[in-house]
């Protein structure tokens, strides 16, 4: 936890200091709420620059301490023309970093957000960052792409400057995202009283889109929303620059005229900087929503003043303006030169577009389009992707909250377009915009982040107006005779008071839900792959025989991992493979054919008894866990076969039936288990659990020594026990869990009763941990889904003729003439592609 608090407050302290150092060049001394996206900005192209160079990592974590230290020469002689400190800005940022770190808490780790149950997506993410520091393995293909690397390198820098890791570091920016946008809105809500005005910043950084997303990892769509508002808070400075009036010096070009000009086009610099840092953040697509903001603020302004100026004078106004109009656009555009080929290569990027299987294309991890009410921030689930319809909760509470939101948000605008305000509504315009544009283009993938970028603008315009926040642009004029409302003026005394307070409690309630009950992954598993596996396989061909979307990040080094299943978040996938199931649940060797496991000399599978006797050819080379790392130790050698064996290990050989008994007939031998594995069914009542709701199980078995092994994953510890045989085991948290998933050792046990004898039932249980005790204030239910549980016989397979096999379950066989055809009527699995796995598989 503290590696990822120092490594956060890094990213937001440098932040600040540039940021400010930002507006101090630009002219304005004081602290803005501008100087948080600036800040962040300069990081974001230093860093996103540097890593380029020699050293990558290091490079870029020398290159934002030169900033840094660029920026304090900057400030240091003008420390006294900063101001004080104000104790509502200290307690945002607490406020801020308490709120954030809700996730952590109530997990009791820090780890990877929404790992597993939700969104894989920092798989990629951790593989891109890395790779960008060791160039170790093949390019990414994401990254051939074009996909923008900068926050990467933010956080390779930190975890150098930090040592803290990459996972930490991405808490750290999750972190340093929210600190910065809540002081962002510290300052837009000036005027506000100090007791309401941090805890409003707060929500305002953090309403339920943007709670949502950086519960499940996601920060780009959060680092844009800060690019916008802060950029749109840069415009009002520039009103003079598009009144249009022409100072007398300006007639001739003299000296005076030129130090006109550069004053105008420095008043530029933090726009253009957050634009440049955009770039580097969400390549060119982002440029759009600051874009729009732009020419929405300038229309607006020239709206407001029509009357006074008899008409809007466009072009007069962008004749005086041009001077900022260049120097807004040169900046972006100087900053992009480094990135000029990536950007190229992003326009025919198609991570916007991410497919899934039969119909889902365009999803992503989204079930369905996101209902557009939700960037309104009151949405009562701590599941974002589910509509109001299925929710746990009524339909009912959902629209109302919407409505009371919507009733907020109008408000807002009302008094925003009353007291001439432009900045917060041309953000506004562009955030419907962008969204009405991905839903019109786009798909529901590309909608939903269009949805999370325009969710902290709704939050603050409504925020602003409830509590009466001073005006954004410097305008002596007076509020608007007309607002508010003639029909509301004998209820807004007490009607504001009461919708805000409805309004600000529904909205952080709502906010509170998602962040709450956040995934966060353990990284155990990670660590122990890092450590022991990957210096195995550097620069080899690894078969992964098991469930784990950041493998290729934790096998880094290797020439390519390959995998049975098919995913976005595989680097590639074996080609020729066969599956016995539509939904790709098998994770075993007999899944492999054998002339796609020529080509590896490694494999990875778990340790559970519940898989296939390895190829001969293979010997385990390291354990670590619940994984073997298996290494080739000689050529193949034995013609390896299978009967259809669709989920299991083996089958058994059921004589009766003409398919199964012509086996016996090949000449040949087989191996066998001692008996065959029992597997489970349902467990009751439910196999989803929480830590309020245990499962149970019973398997009738013979008496013996079994070892037992199970599906499962669980946000916490879950317990398995089985009173009647001593089995008392607890299983680590688990969240390597996008669909089916392999095998786990639970542990052994012994069924009284003597050989050969009756069958006893056995009841297994299973129930999952409490969460921390923060969790349990806040209201955290643990989580846990049961897959199947199976009991396998301990000791050793025999090696039996063929023609003994009636009645025993096999595992493989292997006939007397290798490469024969197989005989008539044996069923066998044929060689099929593999299909990628949709989200709910």
């Amino acid at each position: 936890m503290l590696s990822a608090l120092f490594a956060g407050a890094l990213i937001a302290g440098a932040s600040l200091v540039c940021g400010q150092a930002v507006m101090a060049l630009s002219g304005r001394e004081r602290f803005s709420p501008v100087a948080p996206a600036a800040g962040l900005s300069v990081l974001l192209v230093v860093c996103g620059v540097a890593v380029k160079l020699p050293g990558h990592g290091t490079a870029a974590a020398l290159a934002a301490g030169l900033a840094l230290a660029a920026s304090l020469w900057v400030l240091v002689p003008r420390l006294g023309e900063l101001g004080p400190v104000r104790v509502g800005a200290v307690a945002t940022a607490l406020i801020a970093a308490a709120v954030v770190a809700i996730p952590f808490a109530t997990s009791g780790r820090v780890g990877i957000l929404g790992q597993g149950l939700v969104n894989d997506d920092m798989a990629s993410h951790l593989l891109f960052t890395e790779w960008v520091d060791t160039r170790e393995g093949p390019t990414p293909d994401l990254i051939e792409d074009g996909y923008p690397l900068g926050p990467h390198a933010v956080v390779s820098a930190v975890s150098k400057a930090s040592g803290a890791s990459l996972v930490q570091g991405f808490a750290g920016v999750t972190g340093a995202i929210v600190l910065l946008a809540a002081l962002t809105a510290y300052g837009a809500l000036g005027g506000v009283r100090e007791w309401l005005r941090a805890p409003g910043a707060t929500l305002a950084a953090l309403p339920y889109l943007g709670a949502a997303y950086l519960a499940q990892g996601a920060f780009k769509e959060p680092m844009l929303a800060l690019a916008l508002v802060g950029f749109a808070l840069s415009l009002p400075v520039l009103r003079e620059c598009w009144r249009g009036y022409s100072p007398t010096i300006v007639s001739t070009f003299d000296d005076r005229g030129r130090r006109w000009m550069r004053g105008q086009a420095l008043l530029a610099l933090p726009g253009g900087v957050i634009a440049a840092g955009t770039i580097y953040n969400y390549s060119f697509p982002g440029l759009a929503w600051l874009a729009l903001a732009a020419i929405t603020w300038a229309l607006l302004t020239a709206w407001y003043e029509r009357e006074r100026r008899e008409g809007m004078h466009l072009r007069d106004r962008v004749r005086w303006a041009t001077p900022v109009i260049v120097a807004g656009v040169a900046i972006p555009v100087i900053a992009a030169l480094p990135e000029l080929i990536r950007i190229v290569s992003f326009a025919g990027f198609e991570a916007f577009s991410p497919s899934g299987a039969e119909g889902n294309t365009g999803f992503g991890n989204l079930r369905q389009p996101l209902n557009p009410l939700q960037s309104l921030g009151v949405w009562p689930s701590s599941e974002f992707r589910l509509s109001a319809s299925n929710a746990g909760t009524s339909a009912l509470a959902f629209y109302a909250g919407a409505l009371l939101a919507a009733v907020a948000l109008a408000w807002g605008l009302g008094r925003a377009y009353a007291r001439r305000e432009a900045a917060m509504p041309a953000a506004f315009v562009a955030g419907v915009v962008g969204y009405l544009g991905a839903l019109a283009v786009g798909t529901p993938y590309t909608s939903a982040k269009a949805l999370t970028v325009l969710a902290p603008v709704v939050m603050l315009i409504a925020l602003r107006g409830l509590l009466s926040a001073e005006r954004l642009e410097d305008e002596s004029e007076s509020e608007a005779q007309w607002w508010p409302p003639r029909p509301l003026r004998p209820v807004v005394r007490f009607g504001v008071p009461a919708l805000a307070v409805a309004f600000i409690a529904a909205a952080a309630f709502s906010t509170l839900l998602p962040l709450r009950q956040s995934a966060v992954g353990p990284n155990d598993v990670a660590d122990r792959l890092i450590d022991d596996f990957r210096p195995e396989v550097q620069g080899e061909n690894v078969l992964f025989l098991g469930r784990d979307n950041f493998i290729s990040w934790e096998l880094l080094g290797a020439d390519d991992v390959f995998s049975p299943l098919l995913n976005h978040y595989d680097t590639e996938e074996t080609p020729t493979l066969y599956r016995a199931t539509p939904i790709n649940a098998k994770f075993d060797w007999d899944n492999v054919p054998a002339q796609a496991l020529a080509d590896f000399d490694f494999a990875i599978t778990t340790s559970s008894a519940f898989n296939s006797e390895a190829p001969p050819e293979f010997q385990p080379a390291k354990r670590s866990g619940d994984f073997i790392l298996w290494e080739r130790a000689a050529p193949a050698s034995v013609d390896r076969r299978t009967l259809l064996e669709p989920l299991f290990p083996g089958a058994s050989v059921d004589c009766s039936q003409p398919a199964k008994a012509s086996l016996a007939g090949v000449a040949g031998t087989a191996t066998v288990l001692p008996a065959a594995p029992a597997v489970g069914q349902v467990w009751e009542p439910r196999p989803n659990i929480t830590d309020s709701s245990g499962a149970s199980q019973e398997l009738s078995l013979a008496p013996g020594r079994w070892e037992i092994s199970m599906q499962f994953a669980g946000t916490r510890e879950l317990r398995v026990a089985a009173p009647s045989v001593g089995l008392d085991a607890e299983l680590p948290a688990n969240l390597l869990f996008r669909g089916p998933s392999p095998y786990y050792t639970v542990g052994e046990i012994e069924v009284p009763g003597s050989p050969g004898g009756a069958e006893v039932p056995v009841s297994f249980e299973a129930t999952a941990g409490e969460p921390p005790l923060i969790g349990r204030v806040l209201g955290t239910e643990t989580r846990a889904y049961l897959g199947r549980i199976a009991a396998t016989p301990l000791g050793d397979r025999e090696r039996v003729p063929l023609s003994e096999v009636c009645g025993r379950y096999l595992d493989w066989y292997e006939p007397d003439r290798p490469g024969a055809p197989a005989a008539s009527g044996i069923e066998a699995p044929s060689l099929q592609e593999p299909q990628e796995d949709g989200p709910d598989e």
